[in-house]
């Protein structure tokens, strides 16, 4: 079974390389949920968040049907099509916004590649923004409070997803049996929300101020 939780950049790559030959074999013919699910590769309990959470892909043209009891009918190549621009899309967005934290917590040598982050990688990011922190208190100097949330921000993010990919991990060929993964799979999603929670509540209290009073406590 699949989970739900992967990268954009993956997902883009996985429905060039997988979904999209399967649409194209399909030459037309229109699918109701579940058998677009299985061309997707995913559950249609995810396809169904994505109906209802991507922006415009209910407006799309991809699908018809699901308002009123009325059964979803998809178009597989648009369908397809449309995921593949959206999700490279948020692959771009997620560069972009990784490339700054890194640059901003002197990450520069973690590599070339900042479309994803490993746990290695964020634990080095990690000591280095701390060392950072810690020199600046010892100088006195203020800290950047909009860096730090960022790049804690970004730390929880890409340590949930280092999670949830494991969590995929166990199961690479789908042969777990159904209700076994379906039990596996929402307990692995409500370790992650545990970690966002306390993530967001980390952020909060940054967000607060305990960042911008730092002066006033280095300079007593």
């Amino acid at each position: 079974m699949t989970f739900a939780a992967v990268s954009p950049a993956e997902r883009a790559k996985s429905l060039e390389q997988k979904a999209m030959p399967k649409a194209r074999e399909l030459k037309g013919k229109r699918l109701s949920a579940k058998p677009m699910s299985a061309v997707l590769g995913v559950s249609w309990n995810t396809l169904k968040k994505w109906i209802g959470e991507v922006p415009e892909f209910d407006t799309s043209g991809s699908f018809e049907g699901g308002a009123e009891g009325i059964a979803y009918s998809f178009n597989p190549i648009a369908t397809v099509e449309f995921l593949i621009q959206h999700f490279k899309a948020e692959a771009e967005k997620r560069r972009a916004q990784t490339q700054v934290v890194r640059e901003a917590i002197g990450a520069e040598g973690l590599g070339a590649d900042t479309s994803d982050m490993t746990l290695d990688e964020i634990h080095k990011a990690i000591r280095v923004r701390a060392a950072m922190i810690d020199q600046q208190k010892r100088e006195g100097r203020l800290i950047d409070a909009d860096i730090a949330i960022g790049a804690i921000d970004l730390m929880v993010s890409r340590m949930t997803e280092a999670g949830l990919k494991a969590a995929r991990e166990q199961d690479p060929t789908g042969q777990m049996d159904p209700d076994t993964a379906e039990k596996f799979e929402n307990a692995m999603e409500s370790i992650m929300l545990s970690m966002q929670s306390a993530g967001e509540a980390c952020l909060n209290e940054l967000r607060g101020g305990s960042l911008a009073n730092e002066p006033d406590s280095a300079a007593a």
